[in-house]
């Protein structure tokens, strides 16, 4: 196992509260946001607030009342029009349910399998624009808990998941882990050796917002079109005053 298996092997650990799929008989890469601490230690995300998960067609009955106990508002669903239909999603009583296809119609990665997302498709594709404004402005007035998802929740549920967290302050060496434990719960789950994700993936989204936006922080603001008040205001609603004692450290990631 090299440096950075261990340290997302040690993370998966110290987060092992907030992996919601061990609680759960259908889902395996359904995790709670809450406990990464901003990079500059002033606040820590919530628990129970920012819920990121793959499809939910599967759920027992069993599933739907635990996820009903953590105040889940609304359902995000990321997934193409044809996905959703072949896997249609278990209800959870009570949940707002929308639907923003970050690929637009077809999940065409031109034969380069998931990779393939990542070129241009999740980061300035007019279906992914418009998704990720539409996913922010739930965020700004939701109630309860969030939950947004895609199919495997590790591609586009992981850009999301990267937009929100760099939008909340969280540090790229920590987005990077969240992102890459999608590999540590998939090898748990299936007893599989393969990845799901590669850093390589995401460092190309990050070359591709930084090249024509500086990073991705003005990208959220300039091409999203989050403004510095709801900045402010998002970090009001998903963040608490001071630092948890969950940390991260990934070599080879630079600020």
């Amino acid at each position: 196992m090299n440096t950075s298996d261990q340290s997302i092997s040690q993370l998966a650990n110290q987060r092992s509260s907030t992996y919601l799929s061990d609680d759960m008989d259908s889902t395996w890469n359904t995790r709670d946001l809450g406990g990464y601490t901003t990079a500059d230690g002033s606040g820590t995300i919530k628990y129970d607030k920012l819920i990121r998960s793959d499809r939910l067609s599967d759920l027992t009955d069993g599933d739907l009342k635990y996820l009903q106990s953590k105040n889940i508002q609304e359902v995000i669903d990321f997934r193409t029009p044809k996905q959703i239909k072949k896997n249609t999603d278990r209800h959870i009583p009570g949940v707002i349910e929308k639907y923003y296809s970050v690929l637009g119609q077809k999940s065409n990665s031109d034969g380069r399998g998931d990779e393939g997302m990542y070129d241009q498709k999740m980061s300035f594709s007019q279906p992914a624009i418009e998704s990720y404004r539409s996913f922010f402005q739930d965020l700004l007035t939701n109630k309860g808990a969030i939950l947004f998802h895609c199919t495997s929740g590790k591609d586009r549920t992981g850009i999301a998941t990267v937009l929100i967290l760099t939008a909340l302050g969280v540090s790229k060496q920590t987005i990077y882990q969240d992102y890459l434990l999608s590999n540590y719960y998939y090898q748990e789950s299936f007893n599989e050796t393969d990845n799901v994700v590669e850093k390589s993936w995401l460092d190309e989204y990050y070359q591709q917002v930084e090249k024509k936006d500086g990073n991705l922080l003005a990208y959220i603001k300039d091409v999203l079109g989050v403004t510095d008040n709801q900045i402010s205001h998002l970090k009001d609603m998903y963040l608490v005053a001071g630092e948890s004692s969950i940390t991260a450290s990934f070599i080879g990631v630079k600020e």
